[in-house]
Order: C-alpha cells, then sequence, then structure tokens
C-alpha cells in the first residue's frame, strides 16, 4: 500500500504528550504534543535491551487525519489531510516477540506478543532519563519526568489466543540499580 513502508521510527502524538518509536525502543519526547526533539528534563527513553534493533517498524491500517493549525483561540489558518496509522507492529523485536503500538486516548498503548513462556522471559526494558522511577501500589511503574510523570500502567500477559479460554500469565515490573 502507499504510504504503508516499513520505516524506521513514527512519532506519536496526542494531547498530553509525543514520543518517537523505532525498533530500539520508545522515547517519550516530553509533555509538548508538537515537540520533535526530546525536551530537557522532561524526556524518558524505554529501550528494549537485547532486542534487534535492525527490526524493521510496519504500519498498520491507514486512519485518514485533518491537520488543523489554530492561532488566537479557534481561529484556523491553515489545514492539510495526513495520514495516521491506527496501529505500528514491531515484529522479532526479540525472539519470538512482536511489539505492537496503538493510541488509547490520549495514551500510548503497547503489548507484547510473544510465542510462549520462554519467549516472555527475553523481554527486558530499561528507562533512561527522567529523575526517578518508582513501582506503585497497583503494580505499575510511575517515572518522574521533572514537568510531568510518565505512567505505564501494570504488566498483564494473556496466553494467546486471546478470547474465552486464554488465561492469565504471571508478569511483573522488576527493579534493577543501574
Amino acid at each position: 500500500d502507499a504510504g504503508r513502508r516499513p520505516g524506521s521510527s513514527y512519532t506519536f502524538r496526542s494531547s498530553r504528550m509525543s514520543a518517537r518509536i523505532s525498533s530500539g525502543g520508545i522515547e517519550v519526547l516530553g509533555p509538548d504534543p508538537w515537540a520533535c526533539d526530546p525536551i530537557p528534563g522532561s524526556s524518558v527513553r524505554l529501550v528494549f535491551v537485547g532486542g534487534d534493533s535492525r527490526s524493521p517498524v510496519l504500519p498498520g491500517p491507514v486512519a485518514p487525519v485533518r491537520i488543523t493549525n489554530l492561532r488566537g483561540g479557534a481561529t484556523e489558518v491553515g489545514g492539510q489531510d495526513g495520514v495516521a496509522y491506527e496501529t505500528l507492529v514491531i515484529p522479532g523485536v526479540w525472539e519470538g516477540v512482536d511489539v505492537r503500538f496503538r493510541a488509547r486516548g490520549a495514551s500510548l498503548e503497547y503489548v507484547f506478543e510473544a510465542e510462549g513462556p520462554a519467549a516472555v522471559r527475553r523481554i527486558r526494558m530499561s528507562v533512561h532519563g527522567g529523575r526517578s522511577v518508582r513501582a506503585t501500589v497497583g503494580g505499575g511503574l510511575e517515572v518522574d519526568c521533572g514537568t510531568s510523570v510518565l505512567v505505564q500502567s501494570a504488566a498483564v500477559a494473556m496466553t494467546l489466543p486471546l478470547g474465552r479460554d486464554s488465561s492469565p500469565i504471571a508478569c511483573t515490573y522488576e527493579m534493577r540499580d543501574a
């Protein structure tokens, strides 16, 4: 499909943040939805440790969008048609593990799709940047970025295929010193 070629990185933008997705991980640029480069003191990198950084980022189905430039409140200065993707997939980040990204409201959701328990054990991520990282009572992570807080929901894993017969797999974030 035209416009749906593998790329080295894609940018996610929402009303609350911007992030760059690549085969090496996720770089949260900061709370400014139009940031193109990391905002000092606000950016965080989530790195796929031991992953294949040569894996292409594959865009999913196209979702046409209208990009509007606003100035002075709600005055439209100009607009253009754009292209957004419903999902992005990085196949084979680790052997037997793909990573799928999608927007969930103003948040970025990523899911590790693993071929089995051995593949799940290969998944490792590290957090770079931010002032501190702490585990929450509910099993999530919070990264203090100075001007904002990056919240990682509690890890959830299910057997595939998803459906009535799928069952949960125990998983958790593990805190290690750098």
